[in-house]
């Protein structure tokens, strides 16, 4: 992968900066090479966005960017679920017209996006805060992330029946609807929920789940609001929509089932041919280590990766969690098979 190569040069410049030296100059070059982007940025007069999360976070964080960097006077918001985000981008790279600047969603694309030379190398002094499994360093950082949740409407669903545990799921009492399930086929997560927890229950599992003939809903937005108003009581359902919802006053309790938990990371990245490359990195690190983090802990009731960084009180932390681990790489390479077994079982 391109993150992971080296060049020999690169390899000997670095290792020449280790001595005494290295710690003098290397906050000047850094801060040198902000000003220069800071510099370009002002030139740039604004940027755009495509992002998968809530369209009030990105507003948030949007103005949060503007009063960081005033001379920002422009910032664009494409705001869209993942498969229609994922098609947009691919149109605009085989048009050869690029729009878009920093990416910011959910989804299995990242890696295949790297090695084809979609995504642009910035090498942010934020990478080194975040765990090599949640990065592709100098690429894409996973700077918020969900967790698949076992949600429940407390007021359809009685407190001796909640479900803790995926098998609970399975009951007699969650047969004919009751049940609320995101379509593999058309949400992001709701797909790589299905793939993981497949790989790890196995078929028979979700042949079970199918004979319970739960709703299947188009996407994680709709799925919260039946959720919120019954006519769903139990959803798998990513828990900073959950957790947001019960902020609010939402009859919905949230737990992570015990067998294990799906972990769906959103990732961050700027396109390769961004039109503003350099406001694009200032965003960059602002939303890998600076204010918009602090949003998307509390606002946005997301799990943080960054090392050393705390999430609001009623958000777990990772590593408190039983996260189920999976190569979404193949995640991405499973799509069509995901897709034809979701719909013989499910429709």
């Amino acid at each position: 992968m391109k993150s992971q190569i080296y060049s020999a040069k690169r390899r000997q410049f670095l290792g020449s900066m280790a001595g005494v030296g290295a710690g003098f100059l290397c906050p000047l070059l850094s801060s040198a090479a902000k000003a220069d982007t800071i510099s370009e940025a002002k030139a740039e007069n604004g940027f755009m966005l495509y992002s998968g999360a809530a369209l009030a976070l990105n507003t948030e964080l949007l103005a949060a960017f503007r009063k960081q960097y005033p001379f920002v006077k422009e910032s664009k918001l494409v705001r869209a679920g993942g498969p229609a985000l994922f098609e947009r981008i691919e149109t605009e790279y085989r048009a050869g017209r690029v729009l878009g600047d920093v990416i910011f969603t959910a989804g299995t694309v990242w890696p295949k996006w790297v090695e084809e030379g979609k995504i642009l190398k910035y090498d942010s002094p934020e990478y080194k805060y975040y765990p090599p499994e949640y990065k592709i360093d100098g690429y894409v950082a996973a700077v918020r992330a969900a967790t698949m949740t076992l949600a429940t409407n407390t007021q359809r669903v009685g407190k001796q029946i909640r479900p803790r545990r995926y098998q609970d799921l399975l009951r007699p009492e969650f047969k004919d609807g009751v049940i609320g399930i995101a379509d593999a086929r058309q949400s992001n997560q709701g797909r790589e929920w299905y793939t993981v927890t497949r790989h790890y229950l196995g078929r028979d599992f979700m042949v079970k789940l199918a004979q319970q003939r739960p709703l299947v809903i188009r996407g994680g937005g709709d799925l919260i609001a039946r959720l919120i108003s019954g006519e769903v009581g139990v959803a798998v359902q990513t828990s900073d929509r959950a957790i947001a919802a019960k902020r609010k006053g939402a009859p919905i309790e949230v737990a992570w089932p015990e067998e294990g938990v799906v972990l769906a990371p959103g990732y961050a990245g700027i396109m390769a041919k961004a039109p503003h490359p350099a406001t694009a990195k200032l965003f960059m690190d602002f939303l890998m280590g600076g204010k918009g983090l602090d949003i998307l802990a509390t606002k946005g009731a997301y799990h943080i990766l960054r090392q050393g960084t705390q999430p609001a009180p009623d958000v777990p932390g990772v590593s408190a969690l039983k996260i189920w681990k999976f190569d979404e790489k193949k995640i991405a390479e499973m799509t069509n098979e995901i897709n034809k077994e979701f719909s013989e079982l499910f429709t």
